[in-house]
């Protein structure tokens, strides 16, 4: 099991863990966005309008991935959000947030 201070777990630039690293951090901001438009937006990756927008899985990862990167003052993003139009596609959400942030 992990514990602290193990290299191979706890270090993502550690020779071992080098080849995921990349896949990694890419899950930890598809889940931050998901999570993050879920709570502040009801746009979470399973919600109606994310069915609506993708037509597969790799384009709604690469989507939630990309604004789990972007979304870097939360205060101003949660305001946002209770301001946005229902209907705004997905480039459209993803150019109101880079440009809030």
């Amino acid at each position: 099991m992990n514990r602290s201070g193990q290299k191979w777990v706890d270090d993502y630039n550690a020779h071992e863990l080098a080849p995921l690293r990349q896949c990694f951090m890419d899950g930890a901001c598809l889940l931050f966005g998901h999570t993050f438009l879920e709570q502040h937006g009801q746009l979470g990756y399973c919600s109606n309008w994310a069915n609506d927008q993708f037509r597969n899985r790799h384009e709604k990862n690469l989507f939630y991935t990309t604004a789990g990167k972007i979304i870097k003052n939360h205060k101003q993003a949660r305001s946002l959000f209770a301001e946005l139009p229902s209907d705004l596609t997905p480039r459209q959400l993803l150019a109101v947030i880079k440009e809030d942030n």
